[in-house]
């Protein structure tokens, strides 16, 4: 009980800082559900890949479930990134989501959207409206990162990169969903970078270039995907990203033979 309490406890006063980070009075009902895993185990089982947080909207319900590593509160600041990233998910959901059908839809644009907001938090920004410049040189000590901005940015591309890889690759529509979230993730972190780091085209040709994501994608599809996402998007952009992605997707589903989100 001791851990519940105080990972809501936690939880509560990340979403206070994070009304304050973006600028915005109200935050959606959520009901937080603290969760117990292995650190260690998790990161050898899963390419050093964590789940830490994540967020369920139920569609017909219309209600928002956010689950929390129990122990994640004892790193304090250095995690609170972590919960932004998923409290993004969830003002996103509720901005776009109208149907099942969008709720899959939003996922390329949210997940990009949740890195950008964790990235700046990382960074130490006040405020979303901070727009402080940064060398990609500079060190930050966060959970599970303590490492430079450039080693912190690589991370889910390196993980993408990875499963890709694997002989078994996608064994499920898990798998699938959970690669292009990463990609998403990793352009978001990206476009932070692009936007606001002071030597970016001394890195320029080591972030964009992926044979691994060109080939999974269609080069031509993540080009495009580097041309759109590499900045703040509009809201046509949104709009047009989010069809897009439910293309990839139903493309991708036929490809590997997975059943899609939609018929879930």
């Amino acid at each position: 009980m001791f851990f519940n309490e105080m990972t809501i406890s936690y939880v509560t006063s990340c979403i206070k800082n994070y009304l304050h980070f973006c600028g915005i009075s109200e935050f959606p009902n959520v009901k937080i559900i603290p969760f117990s895993i292995n650190l260690e185990l998790e990161k050898k089982k899963n390419l050093g890949y964590v789940v830490l947080a994540s967020q369920h909207y139920n569609c017909e319900q219309k209600s928002h479930t956010l689950n929390v590593w129990e122990k994640l509160w004892i790193s304090g600041g250095n995690a609170e990134h972590i919960v932004f990233h998923e409290l993004t998910h969830i003002c996103d959901t509720e901005k776009y989501v109208k149907n099942k059908e969008t709720n899959v839809a939003i996922k390329g644009y949210t997940e990009y959207h949740a890195s950008q907001i964790e990235m700046i938090r990382a960074l130490g920004w006040k405020s979303i409206n901070d727009e402080v410049p940064f060398s990609l040189t500079k060190n930050i000590n966060l959970f599970l990162d303590n490492c430079s901005l450039y080693e912190y940015v690589l991370v889910p591309k390196l993980t993408a990169e990875k499963l890709i890889a694997r002989n078994d690759f996608p064994k499920n529509q898990e798998t699938l969903m959970t690669v292009l979230a990463l990609i998403f993730n990793y352009l978001g972190r990206l476009s932070i970078c692009k936007i606001y780091s002071t030597d970016y085209e001394e890195y320029q040709v080591r972030l964009e270039v992926s044979k691994a994501f060109s080939s999974f994608l269609n080069d031509q599809v993540y080009k495009a995907l580097l041309d759109l996402l590499l900045r703040w998007p509009t809201d046509n952009e949104i709009e047009a990203l989010s069809l897009g992605f439910l293309r990839i997707l139903l493309s991708m589903s036929n490809q590997y033979n997975l059943i899609t989100q939609l018929e879930k």
